[in-house]
């Protein structure tokens, strides 16, 4: 896994780290053993498409299921117990966010 922007990382109990990734806007899933790379959480888009975002929306983040949201400034990043749930802190938007894994 090669990325740049990496915040913040948790580890769930099955092994699977989750990332938190401040240049994507993206919350990633990650299998230490098999290498397998899976996008959990945030609006796919391209760099222009964020920034067209950004300048046309006054909330640069965006509540949503997991694929649809949009987050400002990832930062920290922490897993339930049972693994069913992400809290995802936001330092752009100034907001502690609960996401249900899908």
């Amino acid at each position: 896994m090669r990325r740049r922007g990496v915040f913040g990382i948790t580890t769930s109990k099955s092994g699977l780290l989750f990332v938190s990734d401040f240049e994507t806007y993206q919350i990633y899933s990650y299998d230490p053993i098999s290498g397998a790379e899976r996008l959990v959480a945030g609006l796919i888009a391209t760099f222009t498409t964020a920034v067209t975002n950004a300048k046309n929306s006054p909330n640069r983040y965006c509540d949503g299921d997991a694929l649809t949201s949009r987050f400002e400034s990832l930062r920290g990043i922490a897993i339930s117990e049972s693994d069913s749930q992400i809290a995802i802190a936001e330092a752009g938007g100034d907001r502690l966010r609960l996401l249900t894994l899908q």
